[in-house]
């Protein structure tokens, strides 16, 4: 949806003239001189509004941002910063139920909700977040999650997360006995 609805003033004043001067081209030639710079007003206005908005915000604007939402860019790209301010704008409304920390998890690594990022609760006020990774998260990435997970997640409630950083975890008699190729996950998180 865009920011402002397509409005056409030239043709909006040309229509709103008496109908004594339908044939009148002159006064409409001028009438659509004089109404040309309020329509680039308009379309000037329309792209600055959309340029504001922080789907489309970059630099400057992008870091005044995470000033209103207190979330610092730590020398994140504009891309990175956009996605991890929309996070966080996000799970500071998510209702912190499992389906929400799922899937801001899974939007803010990328991964898949189903499948690569599973949630277990664990009585009486923890959970286990488990990440099924195809690399090693880095010190940005832990970062991140630190922050959306305290976000989302209710106070009192504990938290510990576990990454199986390989594209085959290690998995228990799927193939044969024992455990199958693959890695074994490794907690890089717990609160």
């Amino acid at each position: 949806m865009p920011v402002c609805p397509p409005v056409d003033t030239i043709a909006t004043a040309l229509s709103n003239l008496l109908s004594q001067f339908d044939e009148s081209p002159n006064l409409r030639a001028l009438l659509a001189l004089l109404i040309k710079p309020f329509q680039d007003i308009e379309n000037d206005a329309c792209a600055l509004a959309a340029d504001a908005l922080l789907s489309n915000a970059a630099g400057a604007l992008l870091d005044r941002y995470g000033e209103i939402v207190g979330y610092p860019r730590n020398g994140l790209s504009d891309d990175q910063y956009r996605g991890a301010l929309l996070i966080v704008v996000g799970a500071r409304n998510a209702s912190g139920t499992v389906e929400a920390i799922i899937t801001y998890v899974a939007l803010l690594l990328g991964l898949a909700a189903t499948g690569d990022v599973w949630l277990t609760l664990q009585p009486p006020a923890s959970y286990l977040l488990q990440l099924n990774t195809t690399s090693p998260l880095d010190a940005a990435q832990v970062a991140l999650l630190t922050d959306a997970l305290e976000e989302l997640t209710a106070a009192g409630v504990g938290y510990d997360v576990v990454e199986a950083a390989s594209a085959t975890p290690k998995t228990f008699d799927v193939v044969g006995l024992g455990f199958d190729s693959g890695l074994f996950g490794a907690a890089i998180i717990t609160v």
